[in-house]
């Protein structure tokens, strides 16, 4: 029987490539964050409320949509690249 610290050294976690990760967040949650901004601006009367509290909602939102359906649909389409050496 192994150990359990030599099944730990087998088990090697691939991490995505560090400036591939940034880029991808950087360009999946700017767009994220104009559209939110301008939903909101269009729906509900933001300018009447402190800075702070546009903001958490505009925060709030992307945050959503970036857990579920952005990330999973931009790790389906680039996560083989992401991975990439």
């Amino acid at each position: 029987m192994k150990s359990q610290k030599e099944n730990t050294t087998e088990t090697k976690i691939q991490r995505p490539i560090y400036w591939k990760q940034v880029l991808i967040t950087t360009l999946t949650v700017y767009p994220l964050l104009m559209g939110a901004t301008w939903f909101l601006k269009a729906v509900f009367p933001m300018q009447e409320l402190q800075q702070e509290v546009t903001i958490f909602f505009t925060v709030a939102m992307v945050a959503s949509l970036m857990v579920f359906p952005v990330m999973p649909f931009i790790m389906k389409l680039l996560g083989s690249w992401l991975y990439k050496r």
